[in-house]
């Protein structure tokens, strides 16, 4: 993580007019909310300003998501992606 946040630290202050984003991607209860509010904090403790954005249900809603008990074939509707 440490190796992650100096990247991302040193790439902020070599252009510091210039926007970073940062994505994190995985299904529902592997880490990313938990490794973003991590990363969000050791960022910002280098007074960069940090914004996060959350798109779990950008594809579908919790609620659908959660009804499969295959977690992937809840997390996209497949049908919809063509």
């Amino acid at each position: 993580m440490e190796d992650l946040i100096a990247k991302i630290t040193v790439g902020f202050q070599s252009s510091p007019n210039q926007n970073l984003m940062v994505g994190i991607s995985g299904i529902d209860g592997s880490g990313k909310s938990t490794l973003s509010s991590q990363l969000e904090q050791a960022v910002a403790s280098n007074d960069i300003r940090v914004v996060v954005i959350n798109l779990d249900d950008l594809l579908q809603p919790g609620p659908i998501r959660h009804k499969q008990q295959d977690q992937i074939q809840g997390y996209f509707d497949y049908k919809n992606l063509v």
